[in-house]
C-alpha cells in the first residue's frame, strides 16, 4: 500500500517500538499489506498502548 513518507515513518517507529519488529520487517509489512490489514495492526497497537 503506498503511504506518504512522514505516514510511513511514523508507522515503523510505532512498530518498531510497540511489537518489537525490525526497521525491514515494519517496511515489508507497510509494502505488502492493503489498508483493512495497516488499520487491523495499528488498532491492535492502540489496544496494546492503552492496557
Amino acid at each position: 500500500m503506498s503511504v506518504s513518507a512522514p505516514l510511513r515513518k511514523k508507522l515503523i517507529n510505532q512498530f518498531v517500538e510497540h511489537l518489537g519488529w525490525t526497521v525491514d520487517e515494519a517496511e515489508n509489512f507497510i509494502e505488502r499489506s492493503d489498508r483493512s490489514e495497516l488499520a487491523f495492526v495499528i488498532a491492535a497497537m492502540q489496544l496494546i498502548s492503552v492496557r
